[in-house]
């Protein structure tokens, strides 16, 4: 007994071993599977970015693209075509260079109802004429520079004398 017991004390004085004794057989499925690569899940096959396709360019971006636009003195994309026929416009050159002579600034409708609108409708079929004739906008502005001072003045004359004449109307009437 004394044998026994002495065994027993000294198996459990010596350290326990952390793993038990394997066989052959455990040893080479673990072998196996450290040489067997990691398959990779098809998730993460999905997961990477695809290419990204082009988008298709706006309306805009395509015509600044193409040579029959431009961008004008306002920065706007601007047809080719349109922009030339609008500078050809003889009507809209004659309002503008008008409208300088007389020293008209802001929005006018061309109604002639005032003394300036008056002048600028009789200034601006003049200047209309001769741009018709082929003469360019310096020189027609040069020479209807006095004409614009004279229109302006007649028209003013002649509104000031139907204002007369219609409180003279009045006061007969009264």
């Amino acid at each position: 007994m004394s044998e026994k017991k002495a065994e027993e004390v000294s198996s459990q004085s010596e350290p326990a071993e952390s793993t038990p004794p394997t066989t052959k057989s455990e040893e080479s499925e673990k072998e196996e599977k450290k040489e067997t690569p990691k398959k990779v899940s098809k998730k993460k096959e999905s997961t990477k970015k695809k290419e990204k396709k082009e988008k298709p360019l706006s309306k805009l971006a395509r015509k600044k693209q193409d040579d029959r636009y431009f961008l004008n003195g306002k920065g706007r994309l601007v047809s080719k075509k349109k922009s030339e026929n609008g500078k050809r416009n003889v009507q809209s050159r004659a309002i503008k260079i008008a409208r300088k002579l007389l020293g008209l600034e802001g929005r006018m409708i061309l109604l002639g109802r005032g003394a300036e609108g008056k002048a600028l409708i009789r200034l601006t079929k003049n200047i209309r004429e001769a741009l018709k004739e082929g003469k360019e906008d310096d020189a027609v502005s040069i020479l209807h520079t006095d004409v614009a001072k004279q229109f302006l003045e007649e028209e003013k004359k002649a509104e000031e004398e139907s204002k007369n004449q219609e409180g003279r109307m009045g006061e007969e009437k009264a």
